[in-house]
C-alpha cells in the first residue's frame, strides 16, 4: 500500500462527506435546539430536554458513523458481490429506507401542526444519547447506495491483492476523517449563533428539514420502485 493507492480513495471520501444529505440533516436536528425566542431566554444556555445539544449532535454523529462503518464492512465482506447476484436487494432497501426517511418528514410536520411563524414553538420530544445515536444510525443505513459506493471504493484497493490489515487501515483512517467531520458539523450546529439563529426562525427550519427529509424519502422510495420495475 502506497500513498499512490491511497490518497485518491481518501480524496473520493471527503468529497462524499462534503455533500450535503440526510445524515448532515440529522445531526443537525438533534445539534440545534428547535425552540423559540418566545419559549427559551435569549440568556439561558443552549439546552434540551434530556441533554445537551451538542452532545446529541455528537451521539448523532457517532450514529452515522456506525452506519457507515456498517457499510465498510459490508462491502469488505463481500455484501456488494451477493447484490451483483441479487440485484433486487438494493431496491428493496431503497424502497424501506425511502419510507423511514419519508416517515421522518411527516412525523416532523405532523408535530408542527397547530404551530404558526409568529406562534410559540410546538412541544419538543424528549430527546436521549440513545435515541440521537439510534436515528444518526438509521439514517444512514436508510441509503444502500453506500453499500455500492463502499463497494466501489474498495474494490480496486483489494484487487491489488493487499493483506487484510492494510484494508482495516484504510477503513479506520475513513473512519477517522468521517468522525472529525461530523463531530465539527455538530459542534459547529449548537454554537451559539447557530442556535440563536434557529430559534429565530424556528418554524422554518422545522418545515424545511421535515420537508427535505420527505422529498428525499420520497425519491429514494421512487428510484426503489422503479429499480423493481425495471
Amino acid at each position: 500500500m502506497t500513498i499512490v493507492n491511497v490518497l485518491p480513495l481518501i480524496a473520493a471520501w471527503v468529497v462524499a462527506l462534503l455533500a450535503p444529505g440526510p445524515d448532515v440533516l440529522m445531526i443537525l436536528q438533534q445539534a440545534a435546539p428547535r425552540t423559540s425566542t418566545a419559549e427559551v431566554p435569549s440568556t439561558a444556555a443552549p439546552q434540551a430536554t434530556g441533554a445537551r445539544p451538542r452532545i446529541l449532535g455528537l451521539a448523532a454523529a457517532l450514529g452515522v458513523m456506525t452506519g457507515n462503518l456498517m457499510w465498510m464492512v459490508g462491502a469488505v465482506v463481500g455484501l456488494g458481490a451477493l447484490v451483483a447476484l441479487f440485484p433486487a436487494i438494493v431496491p428493496i432497501l431503497k424502497i424501506l429506507g425511502g419510507c423511514f426517511l419519508a416517515y421522518m418528514g411527516l412525523s416532523g410536520l405532523w408535530s408542527l401542526r397547530g404551530a404558526s411563524r409568529g406562534g410559540p414553538a410546538v412541544k419538543v420530544r424528549r430527546a436521549s444519547l440513545r435515541g440521537a445515536y439510534l436515528k444518526g444510525l438509521a439514517t444512514n443505513l436508510a441509503n444502500p447506495k453506500a453499500l455500492i459506493f463502499f463497494t466501489a471504493l474498495l474494490a480496486p484497493f483489494m484487487s491489488h491483492g493487499f493483506p487484510w490489515w492494510q484494508t482495516a487501515i484504510l477503513v479506520v483512517v475513513f473512519m477517522v476523517i468521517g468522525l472529525a467531520w461530523f463531530a465539527t458539523f455538530a459542534w459547529v450546529a449548537s454554537s451559539g449563533v447557530v442556535v440563536r439563529w434557529i430559534r429565530t426562525y424556528w418554524f422554518r427550519v422545522e418545515v424545511a428539514t421535515a420537508c427535505l427529509f420527505f422529498l428525499i424519502g420520497v425519491g429514494f422510495l421512487v428510484d426503489g420502485v422503479v429499480g423493481l420495475a425495471g
